[in-house]
Formats: structure tokens, C-alpha cells, sequence
């Protein structure tokens, strides 16, 4: 039998996969690549990613997977971070590492919703598409929020990279 923590965090990856799954399944039916395929600018990396506390706490645990050099690096991209959440935060993700997302597999359901809205390609892009895959994500977001606080996880909001500013080492 499972414990809680287990079942929580399967469910979460669940819940991922299927956020994953339904934005690849619209761009396959509109038969078109999605921009953020394309990109690899990682437009979206610079801006401050909300998570639950839950998905915090698994990302946290990859962390404390990686090598102590890799490990001793964020720890100094997390340091220059502001001290609390700024809503006019311009920076990049602390976990974004020559251009690319280091904790991709466990990025949190925000990152995985979230596609480069602040770019005019993408912009375009996003005018093109129908409300109704933003509708969806936006969906997915909020039913792991409500999973989670039916079912023992946290399902708190917090400002990742500040949260794993203060959380890192416990």
C-alpha cells in the first residue's frame, strides 16, 4: 500500500501528463507546432512562476538529486533573487540553465500552461488559437489545486523560486 505522500505525488504527475497531453493533442488536431516547440528562447522562463506548495516540494526533491556543484549553483541564483514576490518581476527562472528548464520533468502545472504570452510571435500565435485550449489548461491548473486540498497535499500557492529560496536546505 502506498503512503499519503506517495499517493499525492502520483497524483500530481498524473495530473501533469494530462496538462501535457492536451496541449500536444490541440496542436496535433490543428496539425501546427506550438511556438514554445520552436522557440527554445525561453520567453516564458523570465517571469516569476507560481506553483503550489506541493509541486515545490517535488521539485525541491530533484534538486537534492543533482550534483553539489549543480546544486551550489542555483543556490546562488536563488540567493540574487528578491526577498519577497514582485509582481513586476523581470529575471530569469533561477532553474533556467543555458536556455533550458533543468527541472523540465517536474516543472511545476503553471510552467506547463504558460506559453510566452509576452512575445509578439507568440502573442500572434496565441490571438490564432481558440479559447478553448487556455480554457482547458486553465482548468487542469485549478483541478490539481482542488485535488490537492481534498486529498492531503498543499495545495497553497506560492512564488516558487522564492519559496525554494527560503526551502532549499530544509
Amino acid at each position: 500500500m502506498k503512503d499519503d505522500k506517495a499517493e499525492v505525488q502520483e497524483q500530481v504527475l498524473i495530473r501533469w501528463q494530462a496538462a501535457d497531453n492536451a496541449y500536444a493533442t490541440y496542436f496535433e488536431r490543428k496539425g501546427i507546432q506550438p511556438d514554445c516547440a520552436r522557440c527554445h528562447k525561453a520567453h516564458c522562463c523570465r517571469q516569476l512562476a507560481l506553483s503550489t506548495e506541493e509541486e515545490a516540494l517535488m521539485i525541491r526533491r530533484q534538486v537534492k538529486t543533482w550534483p553539489q556543484k549543480k546544486q551550489k549553483a542555483l543556490n546562488h541564483r536563488l540567493a540574487a533573487l528578491p526577498n519577497v514576490a514582485r509582481e513586476n518581476f523581470r529575471g530569469d527562472c533561477p532553474f533556467l540553465i543555458n536556455e533550458r528548464c533543468s527541472i523540465y520533468a517536474v516543472r511545476p502545472m503553471a510552467c506547463r500552461i504558460f506559453h510566452s504570452l509576452n512575445k509578439s510571435k507568440c502573442k500572434r500565435r496565441r490571438k490564432a488559437l481558440d479559447a478553448s485550449l487556455y480554457s482547458l489548461l486553465s482548468e487542469q491548473n485549478v483541478g490539481l489545486r482542488k485535488w490537492l486540498e481534498d486529498n492531503g497535499g498543499s495545495a497553497k500557492v506560492v512564488a516558487m523560486p522564492i519559496w525554494m529560496k527560503y526551502h532549499i536546505d530544509d
